[in-house]
């Protein structure tokens, strides 16, 4: 969203309106830079002094700081928490890939749910289950038995081996590599033997991965990440 009234806004956040609720919030700034269009936060009462200076459009903050606000306000209980559900709602970042590109490469054993995007050169081998409304990204590698759960997004070049198992609503970055070998040898009189990584990663749900990350399978017990 490019732009809300800040009565709207406050209504989504559940939030007490202080002043006027038709001022058009463009986008969200700090405090020491936000102009007469942009939105800001107080989350530390220590420094309630600064709103005096505040030149944005409206800010979000505690009861115990209104007092000392002159502009348009939005009481919340918690003002940092608001703000991260604030900047859910005037998100404009795309997605990473819409509809299925022509040069994606699925197999006809993959198994696909609603509403499932995959980005150009993407590559999904035999048994991958996409759940519904995922999204894979350009340059995508997702490894034979994968499942990957509902509304799940990978940024483009994600590597995702082969029998990794995913929950829903996970988010994973830009070159990020899950499931790949750990390093394991065993020593055969000076000449070293690969042990190969026998079990798994699995994910829960709500993860998020930063980008350019690596997530080993283990010898034998599985990589297991919980939900975020």
């Amino acid at each position: 969203m490019s732009s809300i009234r800040l009565a709207d806004l406050a209504q989504q956040l559940n939030a007490q309106l202080h002043g006027d609720g038709d001022i058009v919030i463009t986008s969200i700034a700090p405090m020491h830079s936000a102009n007469s269009e942009q939105i800001t936060f107080l989350s530390d009462s220590r420094y309630r002094e600064r709103l005096g200076e505040c030149q944005a459009a409206a800010v979000v903050l505690q009861a115990s700081d209104l007092p000392y606000c002159n502009i348009p306000a939005l009481v919340v209980a918690n003002p940092y928490l608001a703000y991260a559900y604030m900047a859910q709602i005037m998100d404009t970042t795309p997605i990473p890939a819409q509809d299925i590109h022509l040069s994606a490469v699925i197999s006809p054993q993959a198994t696909l749910g609603k509403n499932v995007a995959v980005g150009a050169n993407a590559v999904i081998e035999s048994g991958v289950v996409l759940g519904d409304n995922v999204v894979i990204g350009a340059g995508c590698f997702i490894g034979k038995n994968t499942r990957i759960g509902a509304g799940s997004r990978l940024w483009a070049n994600v590597s995702v081996y082969h029998n990794v198992e995913m929950g829903e609503q996970c988010l994973i970055q830009s070159g990020t590599v899950i499931g790949s070998d750990g390093f394991g040898y065993a020593n055969d009189r000076g000449k070293w033997v690969k042990i190969p990584q026998l079990s798994s990663v699995i994910m829960g749900d709500r993860v998020e991965v930063g980008a350019c990350t690596t997530i080993d399978r283990r010898t034998l017990d599985n990589t297991i990440i919980g939900n975020g």
